[in-house]
């Protein structure tokens, strides 16, 4: 099934890739035949964990997909830093994606709305850099959060990662298909940009799928989809 053909004067969206942190990752997790498929001890490789924006091409909405890994990483969790990050996955951090931003001529307060992909860590960065955003999360990722930490000292999760009043948690039962993807959400409502529901990593995935010219070019956003 092929995605839609663009429409007259096809609004787009222009995608910029952002440095969002490193992340040594263990080759048993994504190679099927490595020499050492033990995480702990076989070797690892050093991976970009990447942010991206979305600047619309008429209504100059900002968005941006996925925020990395935090500066001040040692203030995740505990359960997180001492068992994840300090045992299988080193992280450094030369730049997050508001100095990426600022590199760009934009800052924290310029960003409409930011899509989190998932709950993961490498992925959620800082939020509270950004006071002016509207957060998008899958519905399913909600429970994460509850209680969260600290009031559960083993939790993955900050119970204040996100505040309530700036975050929409999606629902995507109701979302209709768009070629061979079961249910979207045409987010500006103009073919641009749909948010997709890519159950099967972890619970409260999504996916993005936007145009990237007024003609016929797409980009799939993956999050860590499996």
């Amino acid at each position: 099934m092929a995605l839609p053909p663009p429409a007259k004067d096809q609004a787009y969206c222009k995608v910029s890739a952002m440095e969002a942190g490193l992340i040594e990752i263990p080759l048993a997790i994504f190679l099927t035949e490595v020499d050492n498929p033990d995480p702990l001890t076989g070797e690892k490789d050093l991976v970009p964990s990447l942010s991206f924006l979305l600047h619309h091409s008429q209504n100059s909405k900002k968005f941006i997909f996925d925020l990395g890994i935090r500066k001040d990483f040692e203030k995740y969790p505990p359960s997180v830093v001492e068992n994840w990050i300090k045992v299988f996955f080193p992280c450094q951090v030369p730049e997050d994606p508001v100095d990426s931003l600022v590199k760009g001529g934009y800052g924290p307060d310029d960003i409409d709305y930011i899509c989190l992909s998932h709950l993961h860590f490498d992925h959620v960065g800082d939020p509270s850099l950004f006071p002016k955003s509207t957060f998008l999360v899958r519905a399913e990722g909600k429970p994460f959060l509850i209680p969260g930490y600290p009031a559960d000292p083993n939790a993955g999760y900050v119970s204040d990662l996100l505040l309530l009043d700036r975050t929409q948690f999606l629902d995507t039962s109701k979302w209709p298909p768009l070629g061979p993807f079961p249910y979207t959400l045409d987010f500006y409502g103009d073919g641009s940009l749909y948010i997709i529901d890519a159950a099967g990593h972890v619970a409260g995935h999504v996916n993005l799928v936007t145009r990237t010219s007024p003609d016929r070019g797409w980009i799939l956003l993956g999050g860590v989809s499996s």
